[in-house]
């Protein structure tokens, strides 16, 4: 219980009462409960787009989805993302683009890569209905751990990260994935079995795609950060989203569901 609540407080702006001293252990072992802490974020995500969709024109619903997202989340993984964006994308060698990605200055790469994850993120909740939305955040932080277990800690001197990556193996990630089709299956049988065929592939096809970003990744700076673990959140959903999009357009399924 210490570890989750550690785990809410640190990945989203929940006010919750602190148990006990802070210890790094309980906080490392917390990030197991990442995947939770994002179907908690998916579910008011969802229930805004359930309650407001008849309402409004779909690129205004996404807005305030996007809006409700950095409320919830303070923002924390754009940071990473930015950061990322900046040093992944320079041309540079290992030290650098890990120099690169320790300047807190927002360049040109940062930049682009935040407006393309915020368009690509309205754009996504305005036209997903509730049943997808409500996934969105949780792929993203079982990406998070399949990012933290893909290879060793990138930066020699340690940082906010390494514990972490240090601490998440293949295991754990697996065992989100198997859950996720858990999840998925249970909604194919009560809600619609293609929908949730679809939205558990989509899924599928996402893990495929982030193995080879983060191997190239990997092939850059060795390893992984905290920033990487975030950019991987932030890239991982709006890929998601737009997968989703695609595959549910190619079967004439309605987005609005």
């Amino acid at each position: 219980m210490k570890s989750l609540v550690m785990m809410v407080t640190f990945l989203t702006r929940i006010p919750l009462p602190q148990i006990g001293e802070f210890n790094e252990k309980d906080f490392v072992r917390g990030i197991l409960y990442a995947p939770i802490i994002g179907l908690l974020i998916g579910s008011v995500l969802a229930i805004e787009s359930y309650l407001l969709r008849p309402y409004l024109p779909s690129i205004v619903l996404g807005f305030l989805i996007f809006l409700t997202y950095l409320v919830i989340t303070g923002g924390l993984h754009i940071d990473g993302l930015v950061d990322s964006a900046d040093g992944l994308y320079s041309s540079r060698k290992k030290e650098k683009i890990l120099e690169i990605m320790k300047d807190s200055r927002v360049g040109t790469f940062g930049a682009l890569a935040l407006l393309i994850v915020c368009i690509g993120f309205i754009i996504g909740a305005g036209y997903l209905g509730w049943q997808g939305i409500l996934f969105v955040p949780l792929v993203g932080r079982i990406t998070l751990l399949q990012t933290a277990a893909s290879g060793k800690y990138a930066r020699s001197e340690g940082g906010m990260g390494k514990g972490i990556v240090d601490y998440v193996d293949m295991k754990h990630w697996m065992y989100w994935v198997l859950i996720f089709g858990a999840i998925a299956l249970v909604g194919a049988i009560l809600i619609d079995k293609i929908l949730f065929a679809i939205i558990f592939l989509s899924y599928i096809q996402l893990i495929g795609i982030m193995h080879f970003k983060l191997r190239d990744i990997i092939k850059k700076i060795d390893g992984i950060t905290g920033d990487i673990m975030g950019y991987s959140v932030e890239i991982s959903q709006v890929l998601y989203m737009m997968i989703l999009i695609i595959w549910m357009g190619v079967f004439g399924w309605s987005l609005y569901l």
